[in-house]
C-alpha cells in the first residue's frame, strides 16, 4: 500500500511539475501536503529519470523544476543571478552568440556561470578548436549557420596570379631535365619531411613521457590530438594524501595563448578534474596574465627543448 502511495505520489508532483513549472520544491509540497525533504526527494529522483530538468541557478538556496517545453520561462531566475554574471546574461541574449576568444577576462567567468542560458559550442578551425556561447533558446541550427558564416569572413582571399612573362618555349630536352630535377627534389623534401615528422614524434612524445617517469605519474588514458604535437591523458599523481587525479594537455608549440589555455581548462572541468598543460613553448603575455588572474586552478608547466 505504502509503495502505491508513493508512486502516486510521485505521478502527482510530475502532474503539478508539468502545469505550474519551472516551481520551488516548497511550493510542490505545500500543494501535496507533504514534508519537504520527501518531495525534494522525489524530485530529484524524476531527475534522475530525465523526467524533470534541474535549474543550476537558484533562488535563495533552492533551484527550480521544470519540464522540456518550459525553457523559456527559466528568464525568471534572472532577478536572482549575481552582478556580473546579469550583465553577461543582456550581452548573450541580445547578440545571441559569442566567440569566447572575443570576451573580456570577466565576461569569460561570468558567461560559465549562467549554465542555464549559456550553451557551449567547441568547433574545429584552422588547427585549433574555438569556443562559441549560444544563447540557449537559440537552434543548434541557427547558430551552426552563424558561427560558419563568421569564420568564412576569416578565411584568407585566394591572391590573384601575377602577370607571367612572355618568353620563349623551351626545347623538349631541356623540360625533361627540368621536370626530372624537380622531382628529385620533390622526393627529397618529402623523405626529409617524413624523418622530420617522425624525429618530432619520437622526441616530444618521448619528452612527455619523461616526464611522468620522473615524476612517478601514472597514465590512465592517452589521446592523441594531432600528430607529432598535441596529446591528451588522464593521470594519477601519487601524493601524502592519496593519487591525485588530472587531466592533462601536452602541446608542441613554440607560443602559448590565452583561448588555448581556457580551452584546456575548459576540457578539464568537463572531465570534473583540475588541469595541467605541458608544452615546449613559453606563454604570451596575454596568457601569463589570464593564467593568474582567471585560471588558478590550471598548472602550466614548461618542458625542457630537445
Amino acid at each position: 500500500m505504502a509503495e502505491f502511495n508513493m508512486q502516486e505520489l510521485k505521478g502527482q508532483i510530475l502532474e503539478l511539475v508539468k502545469k505550474n513549472g519551472p516551481v520551488l520544491p516548497v511550493q510542490i509540497s505545500q500543494k501535496v501536503a507533504s514534508n519537504i525533504l520527501f518531495t525534494s526527494a522525489i524530485l530529484s529522483d524524476l531527475v534522475r529519470q530525465n523526467q524533470v530538468k534541474i535549474s543550476k541557478a537558484k533562488i535563495g538556496s533552492s533551484p527550480v523544476y521544470y519540464v522540456k517545453g518550459q525553457e523559456s520561462k527559466l528568464q525568471m531566475l534572472y532577478k536572482n543571478l549575481k552582478e556580473m554574471p546579469k550583465k553577461m546574461y543582456d550581452v548573450l541574449k541580445e547578440k545571441k552568440l559569442v566567440r569566447d576568444t572575443d570576451l573580456e577576462p570577466w565576461q569569460r567567468v561570468a558567461v560559465r556561470e549562467i549554465k542555464d542560458f549559456a550553451m557551449m559550442l567547441n568547433v574545429n578551425y584552422q588547427d585549433n578548436q574555438e569556443t562559441f556561447w549560444k544563447w540557449y533558446l537559440m537552434s543548434q541550427e541557427e547558430a551552426k549557420g552563424k558561427i560558419v558564416e563568421l569564420l568564412k569572413k576569416e578565411m584568407p582571399k585566394p591572391k590573384k596570379e601575377e602577370n607571367k612573362e612572355i618568353r620563349e618555349e623551351p626545347k623538349k630536352e631541356e623540360v625533361k631535365k627540368e621536370v626530372k630535377e624537380e622531382k628529385k627534389e620533390e622526393k627529397q623534401e618529402k623523405l626529409e619531411e617524413r624523418k622530420e615528422e617522425k624525429k618530432d614524434l619520437a622526441e616530444f612524445y618521448g619528452l612527455v613521457n619523461t616526464y611522468f617517469t620522473e615524476n612517478r605519474i601514472r597514465v590512465i588514458e592517452e589521446k592523441s590530438i594531432r600528430k607529432n604535437s598535441e596529446y591528451e591523458f588522464v593521470i594519477e599523481i601519487p601524493s601524502a594524501l592519496g593519487d591525485l587525479k588530472y587531466f592533462v594537455k601536452a602541446k608542441n608549440k613554440k607560443k602559448i595563448g590565452d583561448a588555448e589555455l581556457n580551452m584546456s581548462y575548459t576540457l578539464g572541468e568537463k572531465q570534473k578534474l583540475p588541469t595541467i598543460f605541458l608544452s615546449t613553448g613559453e606563454l604570451t603575455k596575454k596568457a601569463e596574465k589570464y593564467l593568474d588572474k582567471e585560471l588558478k586552478g590550471l598548472i602550466f608547466k614548461r618542458l625542457n627543448s630537445y
